[in-house]
Parts: structure tokens; sequence; C-alpha cells
């Protein structure tokens, strides 16, 4: 502990928590130093998508060296990673880039939760994979940070009367996976005996409101959505 530890070590942190402050958790890495090059490091850290890994790598090293003395800096080959723009290192704005690049490149919350389920099963369902352009938020659709929650999950609240009548409309749309849109008094009480009804079958639902409600129990829905789909 004296000692302390690798630059390079330090540098691989930096670059997994930057990721995940801007939205993508990744928590595996690993460091080893050059023999016979000292200060030399090979670094290597996951990511959710390149690009991002990529500049948040760039990030990582150019916050690591405002660190140090001025004698002791002078890293090289930064612009390989990604561009800079030369300016003194501002780790608030360089969070801000990252986080920009995460929206811009990364999937949706909803697609980004089916498919990590999927890979979970192994060959039959993990083969399947988004096409990015189609599945790709566009900059302007979520201007909100990432960590925000939207809407209150009322699962647990629901009467069994209109969770079957939720599932009928799906069913006579031919839905395997849908969300039907209640409009009612009270979900807790049956709209046989309050009134109301649904005035919408969802084909393509978000998800967000059960992975990050704003009140409620957080839940993987993506987990009995791939379940469904690819029954084992």
């Amino acid at each position: 502990m004296r000692e302390g530890t690798w630059l390079g070590h330090v540098a691989e942190h930096v670059a997994l928590e930057l990721q995940t402050r801007a939205g993508h958790p990744v928590t595996r890495g690993k460091t080893r130093s050059v023999k016979g090059r000292p200060g030399v490091y090979n670094v290597m850290f996951a990511y959710e998508e390149e690009p991002v890994g990529l500049l948040a790598g760039r990030l990582a090293l150019g916050f690591v060296q405002s660190l140090l003395p001025d004698d002791l800096r002078g890293i090289e080959g930064l612009d390989r990673l990604a561009e800079g723009d030369g300016a003194p290192f501002d780790l608030e704005a360089a969070l801000q880039h990252l986080t920009r690049l995460a929206r811009r490149v990364g999937l949706g919350p909803s697609t980004k939760a089916i498919v990590a389920e999927a890979r979970h099963l192994g060959p039959a369902a993990g083969q399947v994979e988004p096409d990015p352009a189609r599945h790709r938020r566009p900059p302007e659709a979520h201007p909100r940070e990432p960590d925000r929650r939207h809407g209150p999950d009322r699962t647990d609240e629901i009467h069994p009367d209109n969770a079957a009548i939720a599932r009928r409309a799906a069913l006579c749309v031919g839905l395997d996976v849908a969300v039907s849109d209640f409009v009612a008094p009270d979900i807790a009480r049956s709209v046989r005996e309050t009134g109301g009804g649904i005035i919408e079958v969802n084909a393509a639902p978000g998800l967000r409101m059960h992975l990050q409600p704003s009140e409620g129990r957080a839940r993987n829905v993506a987990r009995p959505i791939v379940d469904h789909l690819f029954p084992k």
C-alpha cells in the first residue's frame, strides 16, 4: 500500500467509472505492466459500445495526467483513441461529452434490457441481435439525465379482472408481447365496478417505468418477456 498502484490500473478504473456515470454500467478490467518498459501498461476494460469505450479510455488517461505534477506528464497517443480539443482537462465537461455520445450510439433502456436477458439464455436467443440503426435513440429523444426515473409501477396493485382484460386485449390483436393502456379511476379495483377500459394496445411497449419506476418496486420485466418468446 505504501508503494501505491500502477497509474494504468488507476486509469482502467476511471474509464469504467466514467462509462457507468454516462449510463453504460461496466465493471471488468485488467492492467499489466510491459516488461522492460517502465511506466508502460497494457490496459483492458469492458464497454457496451466501442466508441464510448474508446472515448472513456482517452478521458480517463487525460484525467489521470491532469492530476500529475508537470514533470511526470507526457502521455502519448491519446488522439489514437479519440480526438481531443487540446483544452485543459475538465471532468464535468468530459462526462457531459461522454454521456451525449452514450445516448447517441447506445440502445434505449427497453431494448438493452431485452438484449441482456436474451444473451443470458445462451445461443438460442443470444444470436438475436438488434439492428443498431433501428433501435438507437435519436439524440433529442431523451434529453433527461440517464438516472431519471419514469412513472410509477402498479404491478402489485392491479386488480385480477383488469389484468385479465389487458391480457385478452393483447390476444385479440394477436400479439405475444404488448402493453394495454387502461383508463380507470383506481387500477386496484375492477373496471367492471368502477367503469373504465382500454384505450390502446401497444405492440412496442417501453419498459422504463418498470425498470426505473418513480414509485413502486423496480422489476426486470425483460426476463418474463424473453422467457415467453424463447421457452426452455
